[in-house]
């Protein structure tokens, strides 16, 4: 995602119902106090007001919607981001830490920031798509 851009927010729907109702897997909250993993049941996407763009990836087979739901329960979820004071006097400064309030030792890395595209686009999609479990054809589905 490029600076400036307006974000939606990202999710996968996986049509589970004849009135092509189903479920919403994303990663909801704020970078200020942390993501959390949900699955929940919801009506037609297109029908929400914040509703903006859908694009078909693929389909799953019933059988296989249970390993599929557990690839994306896997992915990373963004921590909340901890800061702590580091220095003295004027010359500190915030500075990104460990949960626990250790700071980031040299070379070690610091957990990059991210958000709902960025946990479907880098993260779920690629690792349903490894996994082989979404086919093309919305008719594979048994």
């Amino acid at each position: 995602m490029k600076p400036g851009e307006k974000r939606y927010h990202n999710y996968i729907f996986v049509e589970t119902q004849r009135d092509r109702s189903g479920d919403k897997i994303h990663i909801t909250g704020n970078i200020t106090d942390g993501y959390r993993y949900e699955k929940v049941t919801c009506g037609i996407p297109e029908l929400d007001e914040s509703f903006e763009s859908r694009e078909f990836v693929g389909a799953v087979r019933i059988s296989d919607y249970p390993a599929m739901e557990a690839i994306c329960r896997q992915q990373p979820v963004p921590m909340r981001p901890q800061q702590k004071w580091r220095g003295g006097g004027l010359t500190g400064g915030w500075e990104r830490c460990k949960e626990g309030g250790s700071f980031f030792g040299e070379g070690e890395d610091v957990p990059l920031l991210f958000r709902c595209t960025e946990w479907t686009e880098d993260y779920t999609m690629p690792a349903l798509q490894r996994s082989g479990l979404l086919q093309e054809d919305i008719n594979a589905q048994s």
